[in-house]
């Protein structure tokens, strides 16, 4: 009897934590997703050791703001294939994107090249880069000026498709 409320219990409390959890996304190669204005966005390859050799901003149309992190293997040298594991989050007012970017254990950009790039951006007001060699992740904080929504897509022309774009766009610029 004690097993059965045990159990019925467990299955109360799961049903509502799933009710609370944002959208979540899983990204597929040379699909762009929709934009969530709250949740997260899953994607990559999973099972190896990776490093992060650029980060790049540009602006486009609209107001939008677009990321792209190019992804090495864990040697430094341009991946052929997909980028690694990554999970965006975004919170629920839209005001910070956390970009885990697990099995990165390398990488070419560091908390002053990150400030650099994203300098004169509209969206991004600050930002914090963290590497934990232990538990083989790099986390990038980005804290925006204004509600944001974000999408994300695995770059899908052959010869970049070790490229992760993330599309971040003010709540307001809704088509």
């Amino acid at each position: 009897m004690k097993f059965i409320f045990l159990t019925l219990a467990v299955f109360a409390f799961n049903l509502s934590v799933a009710r609370a959890v944002p959208a979540k996304q899983i990204v597929r190669p040379q699909k762009l997703g929709n934009y969530i204005a709250a949740g997260a966005i899953v994607g990559g390859n999973a099972g190896k050791i990776f490093s992060l050799l650029r980060v790049q901003k540009m602006l486009l149309p609209d107001g939008v703001e677009r990321l792209i992190l190019t992804y090495g293997d864990q040697d430094g040298v341009p991946l052929k294939t997909q980028p690694g594991y990554f999970h965006l989050s975004l919170d629920q007012a839209g005001s910070r994107l956390v970009l885990d970017l697990s099995q990165v254990l390398k990488t070419a950009v560091d908390q002053q090249d990150l400030i650099k790039e994203l300098r004169g951006s509209h969206l991004v007001a600050k930002t914090d880069m963290s590497m934990d060699p232990q538990d083989g992740t790099t986390n990038i904080t980005l804290f925006m000026r204004t509600p944001v929504e974000t999408r994300a897509q695995v770059e899908p022309s052959e010869d970049k498709q070790n490229q992760l774009v993330i599309d971040i766009r003010p709540v307001s610029a809704k088509h």
